[in-house]
């Protein structure tokens, strides 16, 4: 799957973190203006599977970066 969207500085970045074998976290990181990674963070969204987070995040309208904690 494409998408294309206008030109717009990155804001936010999710962070993936599988806490037990059904336990899926999703944290929302904000980005400054120099491009660090806050170093705050909050939860998101909970699943049970990766395939959930997985189409949790597809269903977002906009440009999504993920870090996976793999």
């Amino acid at each position: 799957m494409t998408k294309t969207f206008a030109f717009a500085p990155i804001r936010n970045v999710y962070k993936i973190r599988q806490a037990a074998a059904d336990s899926w976290w999703v944290y929302l990181h904000n980005l400054g203006n120099n491009g660090e990674l806050s170093i705050t963070s909050r939860v998101v969204f909970f699943a049970n599977s990766r395939a959930q987070v997985d189409q949790w995040i597809e269903s977002k309208d906009e440009f999504v970066f993920v870090i996976a904690d793999d």
